[in-house]
């Protein structure tokens, strides 16, 4: 499963995103804000990439501009359809 901590700029999604990668069942991106979603260039390959292959349950990734990002939401959902938000 994926989860997406997502939010306005400055509106605590850092401080969320630390408190959420120390819960053992979650694997925080290597990079706090990978912006695969909104247009950032980079494989599918190299996003996956961005966890390690520990086998967490729960892998997550914070990218605040996924809140303003025209379709965003919908490539998230392309890719997981079982992605949560937050």
């Amino acid at each position: 499963m994926d989860l997406f901590v997502i939010g306005a700029m400055k509106c605590g999604t850092s401080y969320l995103f630390d408190l959420l990668k120390q819960f053992p069942e979650i694997e925080a991106c290597k990079v706090k804000e990978p912006c695969f979603f909104s247009g950032r260039r980079m494989s599918r390959r190299d996003y996956q990439e961005l966890w390690s292959s520990s086998g967490s349950k729960i892998r997550m990734e914070a990218s605040a501009n996924y809140y303003c990002s025209d379709g965003a939401i919908d490539k998230i959902l392309k890719y997981n359809s079982k992605a949560k938000f937050i």
